[in-house]
């Protein structure tokens, strides 16, 4: 019986030893948790009906946008996280809302309020509240430049037609939030742009040179370049377009910053609309930050198609263009604070996260 319980035991033993063997020798079961792909992004969409979205005007933080609703009734402006869907109304009014802009900060908005017999320009806090308050005479759309360095400075410019002479011409004004005063500023142009806490840039309406200018200064302006069409500005990197004078179907976009050092160039197809070339959309969200454009795949007239466009990273360092994705439209761009997701549409209605950047994700239910 002793004899007996012997050899089943090394039986079993044996056996164990077969199992762990065979175990051993036999390919390991990789987790299901490794073999899944990493979940794609997902965004929440704005609460409200196509109609009703007038435009995202921008980024108040790296998740939050500013949303402009309305219609004939009422006009406001939302925050809206896209990643956990929390929204929050910030700011209503019976008014209609035109330009809005947003500080460098993000901390303060202006939005241009009223009718057609009187317009405000309002100051708002990021949270709705009510800061100043200027009447203006005009009721279409101005331009709004926020100074970077100094922002309680403001330049409102739009065009004006004198009756008596049955011109037009560019009316430039700055807004002192500080004091809550408008003056007039006597400038030749239509788009001027803060480069500091008193220099301005701006391209003359008359003779179409770049005029670099100084507030404290009764000089004066001085034209620095006579070759530049146009240019983008954020805080003190200064991207300019000039032509090629080797292919009529290409532009370079020339990159100095500080201002006047220059840090590289870049050449591209040349996008014309007519007879006038047409700067592309660029954006950057932090200084000697990324620099993100929609550049054109080849030259085109785009009253005559549409084109193809992608969206680039532009590389100054080593004056290349890096491809993130094809884009449906030539539209513009709004980089996010931290440089990890753009906005991109005529009203900024989708979003496209640069580590998945060939997904445009829809922020209205139906944007088309």
């Amino acid at each position: 019986m002793l004899r007996k319980n012997r050899r089943i035991f090394r039986c079993l033993a044996l056996a164990c030893l077969i199992i762990l063997f065979l175990s051993a020798c036999s390919p390991k079961k990789v987790s299901e948790d490794s073999t899944q792909e990493p979940e794609k992004a997902t965004f929440h969409q704005i609460d409200g009906s196509k109609e009703m979205v007038q435009k995202i005007v921008g980024w108040l933080d790296n998740q939050t946008i500013l949303v402009h609703l309305g219609d004939q009734k009422k006009q406001a402006l939302i925050k809206l996280n896209v990643v956990t869907g929390d929204q929050e109304l910030i700011y209503e009014t019976n008014q209609h809302m035109l330009t809005i802009q947003l500080n460098t900060s993000l901390e303060k908005i202006i939005v241009q309020e009223g009718a057609e017999t009187a317009v405000d320009l309002v100051l708002l806090s990021s949270k709705g509240s009510e800061l100043n308050r200027m009447p203006i005479d005009y009721a279409g759309y101005v331009n709004l430049d926020w100074n970077a360095v100094d922002e309680s400075l403001v330049f409102i410019s739009h065009y004006q037609f004198d009756q008596e002479t049955e011109i037009e011409s560019s009316k430039v004004m700055i807004w002192n939030l500080t004091d809550n005063s408008l003056i007039d500023f006597d400038l030749d142009a239509i788009k001027p742009s803060w480069y500091s806490s008193h220099l301005y840039l701006y391209i003359n309406e008359f003779d179409g040179n770049l005029y670099v200018g100084d507030t404290r200064s009764e000089e004066g302006d001085q034209m620095i370049s006579n070759e530049t069409i146009d240019f983008y500005l954020h805080k003190d990197t200064f991207i300019s377009l000039e032509e090629s004078d080797i292919n009529e179907s290409q532009v370079h976009l020339m990159k100095d910053h500080p201002f006047l050092v220059h840090q590289g160039v870049l050449t591209i197809p040349k996008v014309i609309r007519g007879d006038f070339i047409t700067k592309p959309f660029l954006s950057q969200s932090k200084r000697d930050g990324l620099v993100v454009g929609v550049i054109a795949d080849e030259s085109v007239d785009l009253n005559n198609e549409l084109g193809q466009f992608s969206l680039c990273l532009l590389d100054f360092d080593y004056n290349k263009l890096e491809k993130y994705t094809q884009l449906p439209d030539n539209a513009p761009i709004l980089l996010s604070p931290d440089e990890q997701y753009v906005l991109y549409g005529w009203q900024l209605e989708y979003i496209i996260d640069l580590d998945e950047p060939n997904e445009l994700f829809p922020l209205i239910s139906d944007p088309a």
